[in-house]
């Protein structure tokens, strides 16, 4: 895994990029990865606080700094 830092004079924003195998077909991956309501729990400290309809959903993540 490498991270690189991007600085602009109006944003700044880190870019991590990994790689790994994932013992699925691509489309049974990307058809997880695009369920918002599957994926949410995934990312720690985020969570779902209402799906609006099928392409708009509400959340939040918290983070520790």
């Amino acid at each position: 895994m490498r991270c690189r830092p991007l600085f602009s004079a109006k944003v700044s924003y880190v870019v991590i990029t990994t790689r790994f195998e994932l013992g699925a077909p691509v489309e049974a991956a990307w058809a997880y990865l695009l369920d918002v309501q599957k994926i949410a729990h995934c990312v720690p400290g985020a969570s779902l606080t209402e799906v609006v309809d099928d392409k708009t959903y509400a959340g939040k993540v918290e983070v520790k700094l």
